[in-house]
């Protein structure tokens, strides 16, 4: 009667352990090819903010420039533009409004990694600041300004961006139980 092998609580080999910790392992960043473009992400420099416009001209007239894109041109291409888990609620670039500070807002290709770095630095982005929400505590109480909406043939929780007052009337005062946590 032969015992079967314990797994549990034995070390176990990466097989890739030694290429990592050598520097020899190549990732995806590392591979290159003939005639590959590169892209680089403009990101938000808000929390939460209307968009107003993107000024991309300069970076499509910059040297080695192959494309610009925003979540616009998703749209109007009829691509899906959000990703997700479970629902696509997520845009994969902003459209209309950003909810978090580097939420990707335009997408730069160019000839090369430098052309597209450079281009990504020439698209101007205007805001119109909305109000955020950084504290838990605030958020629990929160009331009136969605981060996220609906979209259309999803199913999509309204999430909340301002807080009136803690003393608001709350989906949680007709809570029939609350447990509260406080970490840190």
């Amino acid at each position: 009667m032969s015992q079967e092998p314990r797994v549990a609580g034995q070390p176990a080999r990466r097989i890739d352990g030694i290429a990592k910790v050598t520097g020899a392992a190549r990732y995806a960043i590392d591979l290159s090819v003939p005639g590959m473009a590169h892209a680089i992400v403009v990101r938000s420099t808000r929390a939460h903010a209307r968009i107003l416009s993107i000024d991309r001209a300069a970076a499509e007239r910059s040297p080695g420039v192959v494309r610009v894109i925003t979540g616009d041109d998703l749209v109007a291409a009829g691509l899906t533009p959000y990703y997700g888990h479970v629902v696509l609620d997520h845009p994969v670039l902003a459209i209309g409004k950003v909810r978090y500070h580097g939420e990707p807002v335009a997408l730069v290709i160019g000839e090369t990694r430098l052309d597209a770095a450079e281009a990504a630095d020439l698209v101007d982005v205007t805001y119109e600041e909305l109000p955020a929400v950084i504290d838990g505590d605030e958020a629990f109480y929160l009331s009136g300004y969605p981060i996220t909406t609906s979209i259309p043939g999803t199913f999509t929780t309204s999430l909340i961006a301002r807080a009136t007052s803690a003393a608001a009337p709350s989906p949680w005062t007709r809570a029939g139980r609350m447990t509260r946590w406080a970490f840190g």
